[in-house]
């Protein structure tokens, strides 16, 4: 397989360091679930109508599943 991605060295840079032995990946991803179980259980206090609610965990998730991704 062909690898057709070009890379800028700032991402490069962003691609290493979460891929840091000594768990980066583990920091934002314990982050990014809490942010996201915080929204969804809270989104109705914090003002967010429920498709921003939506919007943001879906956006949430997606930021999950690239940095599990990367690492």
């Amino acid at each position: 397989m062909e690898n057709n991605i070009n890379l800028t060295p700032d991402a490069v840079k962003a691609i290493q360091a979460l891929q840091h032995p000594c768990g980066t990946y583990q920091f934002y991803r314990l982050h990014l679930d809490r942010l996201f179980n915080y929204i969804l259980n809270n989104s109705d206090e914090i003002g967010m109508s429920d498709n921003e609610a939506m919007h943001t965990l879906r956006a949430l998730n997606a930021l999950r599943s690239d940095i599990a991704d990367i690492a």
